[in-house]
């Protein structure tokens, strides 16, 4: 048991990240940082530079402080498992899984009988995922992003509890 073990409920185990993890909870932290920038850009030139503006409008801070605040808590659960460096591994049954369509790209998601509604990469989405079978899941539990789950050859309490072999 890893320190980081104590941690986790019954049931729940807990590895290291990867690099390619941690390199994906980083990159979620890129919105963020796009929009401060822009924020910041925007009233140092257009503002104090050049004065287009005396007082940016009410409506400007509105809108960049709701953007700022909502890709800020999305980066502050990415940094959190980022700095954690471990993800935990739960046994669970996929109940549903779906692909949404959104500009900039689709984002996968799943519906788990114990975790609820996650986030799935798309390796985790498209090659392993087995609607209604039992998986191995292995996620980021702040961020809520599902990194891989292997499907059960036999459930789990048949005695013969194993993973699918990889091909």
């Amino acid at each position: 048991m890893t320190e980081t073990d104590a941690d986790a409920s019954p049931g729940e185990r807990t590895q290291p990240l990867t690099f390619g993890q941690r390199a994906r909870l980083l990159s979620n932290c890129w919105p963020f940082v796009a929009v401060l920038a822009l924020t910041g850009a925007f009233l140092i030139v257009l503002v104090g530079r050049f004065h287009i503006y005396e007082r940016p409008p009410l409506l400007f801070y509105a809108v960049m402080g709701a953007a700022l605040l909502l890709t800020g808590y999305d980066a502050a659960v990415c940094l959190w498992d980022f700095i954690s460096g471990t993800a935990f591994v739960r046994d669970d049954v996929l109940q549903r899984s779906w692909t949404s369509k959104r500009p900039g790209g689709s984002q996968c998601y799943g519906r788990f009988q114990q975790l609820g509604r996650m986030r799935m990469s798309k390796n985790a989405h498209f090659r392993e995922a087995v609607t209604g079978a039992h998986h191995r899941v292995v996620y980021s539990p702040v961020s809520r992003i599902v990194w891989t789950v292997e499907p059960y050859v036999n459930p789990p309490g048949s005695g013969l509890d194993r993973f699918r072999a990889k091909p």
